[in-house]
Parts: C-alpha cells; sequence; structure tokens
C-alpha cells in the first residue's frame, strides 16, 4: 500500500477511549468486529469506516448491523452495530501519505 501512498496502521483496542483515539488518528478503518462479545459463535463481520465532519459511517454493514447514518465517534458506532453487543477484533487505519512539494 505505501508504493500507492498509503500509510496503514494496525491496532488491536482494549476500551472505548482506545477505539476513539485510534479513530480519530485516521482517515478510513477496516474494523473486524464479532457480532456477539458474549457468544463467538455468532460470527464476525468486516467493515469499512469512514470519517468525514458528519461523523463516523460504516460500509458494509448487511444482514444484522444496523448501524445507519453517522456516529459522533467510533465507539458509538460500534454499539449500534447489531444487537448492540459487538465487539471490535482489529481495526486498520489507512491514511494517505502527505508528500511536501
Amino acid at each position: 500500500m505505501k508504493d500507492l501512498g498509503y500509510h496503514i496502521n494496525v491496532f488491536i483496542p482494549k476500551t472505548d477511549s482506545d477505539i476513539d483515539e485510534f479513530a480519530g488518528l485516521n482517515q478510513v478503518i477496516v474494523m473486524t468486529y464479532y457480532n456477539n462479545k458474549y457468544d463467538l459463535y455468532d460470527q464476525l463481520h468486516t467493515v469499512a469506516i469512514g470519517r468525514s465532519k458528519m461523523g463516523y459511517r460504516a460500509y458494509n454493514v448487511y444482514g444484522n448491523g444496523q448501524s445507519h447514518g453517522y456516529f459522533k465517534s467510533l465507539s458509538s458506532l460500534v454499539k449500534a452495530l447489531g444487537t448492540g453487543n459487538a465487539a471490535p477484533i482489529i481495526l486498520v487505519g489507512i491514511n494517505e501519505e502527505r508528500v511536501e512539494k
């Protein structure tokens, strides 16, 4: 990805504040999460998350995913996924490299 002008950050979150701090440092996030942190056999899902002035928005949310619209923080978006029991496994942040001319 670096050859294409992107920088990748990989992060395993432990708390809501971890999630929000990481989210604030990245333009786009790919997140894999458990649909139900209380039942790991309830599958997992991967979504792309965009950040804009309006907030965070998840894309590729199907089935049980009820995340619609924009959220003030990434942790509030996570809490709105599915039945509200989603738990992030890994976050991958993607940023364009800034090249000074």
